[in-house]
C-alpha cells in the first residue's frame, strides 16, 4: 500500500513547514501569496485610490483632471530642482533651438504660447531670484533673452 506524500514548503515569515498549497501559515497567520502579487494589487489599489480621491473632489474625470493640472505639477516641481535658474550661467544663446535650451536649463516655470497662421510664437518664463528672466522664441529658435 503506498502512501501518499504531501509536499511542504517553509513559512515566509515563521520558516515553519507547511503544506504547499496552503494560502495562510496556520501557525503564524501569514499570507503566503507571492510579494510580487501583493506588490502589484497594492499598487493598483493605490491608483485607484488616488484616481476615487480626485474624483471626490473634484467631481471630474480623474484623466481630464491630470491633464488640465500637469503644467502646474510639473512647474512646481521643477521650480524645487532648479529655483531660480541663471539663463546666464547656462550659457543661453540666441539662435538656440527650444530643444538645446531645454537640455540647458530644463522646464520653464511657465511657457506661453501663441500662434498666427504659419508663426509660432513663445515665451518661456523662468525664476531668477526675486525677478524672472523671459526667453522668446520664434518657430522653434530663440530670438531673445529679457531679464525683469
Amino acid at each position: 500500500m503506498a502512501m501518499k506524500v504531501e509536499e511542504v514548503k517553509p513559512c515566509r515569515k515563521c520558516a515553519v513547514q507547511i503544506p504547499v498549497e496552503a494560502k495562510v501559515c496556520p501557525y503564524c497567520r501569514r499570507s503566503q501569496s507571492s510579494p510580487v502579487k501583493v506588490l502589484v494589487f497594492g499598487l493598483v489599489l493605490a491608483v485607484v485610490a488616488s484616481l476615487a480621491g480626485i474624483w471626490a473632489v473634484t467631481r471630474e474625470n480623474p484623466a481630464v483632471f491630470l491633464r488640465k493640472n500637469l503644467e502646474k505639477v510639473r512647474s512646481k516641481a521643477q521650480d524645487k530642482i532648479h529655483p531660480g535658474v541663471d539663463v546666464a550661467r547656462k550659457k543661453v544663446k540666441v539662435g538656440m533651438t527650444i530643444d538645446e535650451v531645454r537640455s540647458l536649463l530644463g522646464e520653464p516655470y511657465q511657457i506661453n504660447r501663441a500662434v498666427s497662421g504659419d508663426q509660432v510664437t513663445e515665451q518661456w518664463v523662468f525664476k531668477k531670484g526675486d525677478g524672472y528672466q523671459y526667453l522668446y522664441f520664434d518657430n522653434d529658435v530663440l530670438k531673445t533673452i529679457e531679464t525683469r
